[in-house]
């Protein structure tokens, strides 16, 4: 089994995601995907890097592809701006502490509202 192959089964990718996403991956340098699979210290890890192509392809639509900067580890979960330490947005006082803490989060539901 190779990287890119290593990579998506870790990652539990969606087969109708597998042959663009391996010839996106094929791009990449080969030591850097070597170092992501050897490496466990960065967010949100090899595990949830491609979590979002979980799902089928069918209805989707758009994409955003972007970066989360996650404010703890447990909030890591490879979908950008999607904070997996978050279970409620609301506390009596308007947004929750886990919101609040969630910097991404809290200012696109700023936006919103």
């Amino acid at each position: 089994m190779n990287d890119i192959d290593s990579l998506m089964q870790r990652a539990q990718v969606h087969p109708q995601w597998y042959g663009i996403l391996a010839e996106a991956l094929a791009t990449l340098d080969t030591e850097y995907l070597e170092s992501l699979l050897q490496d466990d210290s960065w967010l949100p890890g090899s595990d949830q890097l491609l979590a979002a192509f979980r799902r089928d392809r069918n209805g989707v639509r758009y994409l955003l592809i972007g970066e989360s900067p996650y404010p703890r580890r447990e909030s890591a979960n490879g979908i950008a701006f999607y904070d997996a330490a978050v279970s409620s947005l609301w506390s009596e006082q308007g947004l929750s502490k886990a919101v609040n803490r969630a910097t991404s989060l809290r200012n696109i539901m700023k936006t919103a509202l």
